[in-house]
């Protein structure tokens, strides 16, 4: 066996660990290519309140819990459209700050 080069990989993030969940990551993928045909591609980026998107969130877990799998508008299953709009707000919150709309009164509670 020939000898492998180092790397340093110490305390980095594993990233293919979220390749495991290949059916979740599909779905997403689905929500997002059906906002790429509705806004156009990447439209999320150029950012989006906070609010806005956990209120999305919140429509599709409500449709969800009430016994609705699939988004009457997209036909995609409500599950994809809250991770999807997780990964918004994940995003949102490290790439737009300022768009950080969150009541203040609330936020000091």
């Amino acid at each position: 066996m020939s000898e492998l080069g180092s790397r340093f990989n110490e305390g980095k993030s594993p990233i293919s660990m979220v390749l495991e969940a290949n059916h979740a990551i599909n779905g997403c993928a689905s929500v997002l290519k059906f906002g790429a045909k509705k806004y156009a591609r990447g439209n999320w980026r150029k950012g989006l309140s906070h609010t806005e998107i956990c209120d999305s969130l919140l429509r599709h877990l409500s449709s969800y819990l009430s016994g609705e799998n699939n988004d009457q508008e997209s036909g995609l299953r409500h599950v994809d459209h809250i991770m999807c709009n997780a990964l918004f707000l994940a995003q949102m919150t490290t790439t737009k700050p300022e768009l950080d709309d969150r009541s203040e009164e609330l936020k000091s509670e």
